[in-house]
């Protein structure tokens, strides 16, 4: 290639604005840089290629290389004018001179909408992007009114579950966070399902107003703010795409966000709008509005006298009785004609009123709803004991010369008040000892001597003195339908083989089972769970489940996968048919048709040692798409219901085998993570469970003669020591201040 002319300017935004020493092109600063005809220019924002010109051709004078005529935007005006409009939103222009000088999060921010999000219409970008000067905005958004504070954190505590000093925000670590922008519609509707227009909403990444069919934008796991003015409704995060009024405050503070709108608002079939005459009103009250009109009062409660109830009038509703809180109301409310708002102002103290009870039914309570999964309620199937798989692997132990592997069973935490746990196990120094015998340790872990002469009596086993891990069953809430997550993968050969899945288990080329020497206790909880989500084993005729999952693993005496089998779930237990469902199959599914999913996110990670755990998630292998996700999260949330079992936070560094080569897979990663953080649930540790079964707090499979079930052709005794202390008469052991000998 010949080389031509210098162009007299460098690499342009626009006709007026050139880039500067953040920016490089061909390895020299943008500023300096000045092309030549012929030659290939690539200018970059640290990795990121912002434009590649091939063959610079001639200009006119005073003409440099400008954005939108870049290679990557050829015959693509709408995304050569978002990459300009995101440039000026985000970069610092001074002298018509572009320079880049942003956080890191800011930085994350410009680098994905750059790559993800420029080939989206302008009206849909311009949403995304706060394109109006943030001084502008400094009285208008709830969000400027308050101080961010940070947590005080008491030193030597970790965010780690498994240290003995836990942090108080240890749990945001287990909170999915989006690798990049995912910008996402929400809708914001009453107890009624009435979408809500003109409430203001604020992100970082956007702001306005909620349109008529109460949809505003936000980037997936953002605090998003609502309010009136510089009046503040309440915040919510954003990982779910249908929320609530009641959402936005805690308990009845929720409940009063909602009668202040419905107070507000015209309220027209199912529509609530917030008329101009709210803003304009409570703008005339920058700031104080927030202290005159308070969402914290106390609400209309009914008091259960046992034969008779008592109704106690709150206070919220009556602070617009007098004051500066009734001005503003007669303000709204005589300019407000709409008969049915009238009329729904008057009903407001009824809305909540039905759910409003000091005594609960147990059936409507969380413990009511464990119960049914556990069988004790009554119509529904007893449940005495529950497996836990091991590992199907080989490494050495201390007793028997080959373990099989430590057991399996990753936490799956709660983190959303519409999610609770089903099954925690316990971790206390007598955990293999049932409520209501004695124990073995007492509460220091010390072993009780109670063989003659000792007249030391054990305490017996008991809620007082048990303790446990974190869930490693949990269900979670989105809309109408429910998400499950168990934390093994294992779980779904038991609904092939209810009753043959522990150990050598198969399936005949007929499809009858090899086993059958399994409790009926494990299929009796699967035949609740079905039922508790919609497929009940029980009704006729059968109804469908879909799934993503060709294959199940029984686990046998090998160090790999296992015995596979095509995934169909027993007809005769659980009264279901079995529907593959491939990605991109989810869309538009009727809960009618498919009531539940069983579904997986990841293929399995291959066996590269023995060491590797068999059946674990290989996070780099989604069979999931984020048009998947988003199209489960429509489905759960119209009614349907989804049941995960799988094991995908594997850490081998830390789950009994202490391993060189150990890595720790990416927490509640992507795509799954944003369906579960939607239904408010995090996937943990991988391990919760006593790893091995020999004793308390056996941490690691290598041997320790003092664990209490290991078994011995000889007795063992425990030998406690006692620290010395001197007198004037003398050393003496000081029998207050044992040494724990283990």
């Amino acid at each position: 290639v010949v080389l031509g002319d210098n162009l007299t300017k460098g690499f342009m935004l626009d006709a007026e604005n050139a880039f500067g020493t953040t920016v490089l092109c061909n390895g020299k600063s943008a500023k300096e840089f000045i092309p030549r005809v012929g030659e290939t220019v690539n200018c970059l924002f640290k990795d990121l290629t912002l434009a590649t010109f091939t063959g610079v051709e001639k200009k006119d004078p005073d003409q440099g290389l400008q954005m939108d005529e870049a290679d990557q935007f050829l015959n693509q005006a709408t995304k050569a004018a978002n990459a300009v409009s995101l440039i000026k939103t985000m970069a610092k222009i001074e002298d018509q001179t572009v320079e880049f000088e942003l956080t890191k999060s800011e930085e994350l921010s410009f680098v994905n909408f750059f790559k993800n999000d420029l080939g989206i219409s302008s009206d849909e970008f311009a949403q995304l992007l706060d394109q109006a000067d943030a001084d502008k905005k400094t009285n208008t958004a709830p969000s400027t009114h308050t101080t961010k504070i940070d947590e005080a954190v008491t030193e030597g505590a970790s965010t780690s579950f498994k240290s003995d000093f836990i942090s108080v925000n240890a749990e945001d670590n287990l909170i999915y966070t989006p690798t990049k922008v995912i910008v996402t519609t929400g809708v914001l509707t009453d107890n009624l399902s009435r979408k809500v227009e003109g409430v203001e909403y604020y992100t970082p990444s956007s702001r306005g107003e909620t349109n008529e069919k109460g949809e505003f934008k936000f980037s997936w796991g953002e605090e998003i703010i609502f309010g009136i003015d510089t009046f503040e409704l309440g915040k919510v995060r954003g990982n779910k795409t249908d929320f609530k009024l009641s959402d936005l405050g805690s308990g009845h503070v929720g409940r009063n966000v909602e009668r202040l709108v419905q107070r507000f608002g015209q309220i027209s079939g199912s529509k609530i709008k917030l008329p101009d005459i709210v803003q304009e009103t409570f703008a005339k009250y920058p700031n104080v509005i927030n202290e005159i009109i308070k969402l914290s009062l106390s609400e209309d409660t009914i008091l259960d006298l046992g034969s008779t109830q008592q109704s106690i009038e709150g206070e919220f509703l009556k602070q617009f009785e007098e004051g500066e809180a009734q001005k503003i109301d007669k303000t709204i409310t005589d300019n407000i004609s709409n008969s049915s708002s009238r009329s729904a102002r008057g009903n407001v103290r009824l809305t909540f009123r039905s759910a409003t009870k000091t005594t609960a039914d147990d059936s409507t309570t969380v413990l009511g709803e464990v119960k049914k999964l556990w069988g004790i309620t009554s119509g529904w199937k007893e449940v005495t004991k529950f497996h836990v798989f091991h590992d199907a692997m080989r490494v050495r132990g201390s007793n028997t010369g080959l373990h099989k592997g430590n057991a399996r069973a990753q936490s799956v935490v709660y983190v959303s008040n519409a999610a609770f746990p089903i099954m925690m196990a316990r971790n206390d120094v007598n955990y293999w000892i049932p409520f209501g015998e004695k124990a073995a340790f007492d509460e220091l872990g010390l072993g009780y001597i109670t063989e003659s002469p000792s007249k030391v009596i054990p305490d017996n086993v008991s809620i007082n003195n048990a303790t446990f891990n974190l869930p490693f069953i949990s269900i979670g809430e989105i809309g109408l339908g429910k998400v499950m997550m168990m934390g093994n993968s294992r779980y779904n050969s038991i609904l092939v083989c209810p009753t043959g899945y522990s150990w050598n288990g198969a399936v005949s080329d007929n499809g009858t089972c090899k086993n059958d020497n399994d409790s009926s206790d494990m299929k009796h909880f699967f035949q609740n769970t079905f039922k508790y989500l919609g497929v009940d084993p029980d009704a006729s005729p059968p109804k469908n489940v879909g799934t993503n999952i060709p294959y199940v693993y029984f686990k046998n005496d090998d160090s790999g996968m296992g015995e596979k089998a095509n995934f169909v779930i027993n007809q005769s237990a659980f009264n279901a048919n079995t529907v593959q469902l491939e990605s991109g199959g989810f869309k538009d599914l009727e809960v009618s048709d498919y009531p539940l999913l069983v579904i997986n996110g990841f293929e399995y990670r291959k066996i590269a040692n023995s060491y590797s755990i068999p059946m674990s998630a290989d996070v780099d292998n989604a069979t999931l798409s984020e048009d998947d996700i988003d199209d489960l999260i429509k489905y759960v949330g119209s009614g349907g219901n989804i049941l995960i079992m799988e094991s995908i936070a594997v850490n081998t560094c830390n789950s009994g085998y202490g391993l060189w080569d150990c890595k720790l897979s990416q927490w509640n990663p992507e795509p799954i993570g944003r369906l579960l953080d939607s239904a408010g649930l995090a996937v943990g540790h991988p391990d919760t469970v006593v790893l091995n079964g020999s004793g308390p707090k056996s941490e690691v499979i290598w041997g320790a003669n003092i664990r209490p079930r290991s078994i011995h052709t000889k007795g063992v005794w425990l030998i406690e020591k006692y620290t010395p202390f001197e007198d004037k008469y003398g050393i003496f052991d000081d029998v207050e201040n044992p040494i724990p000998s283990y």
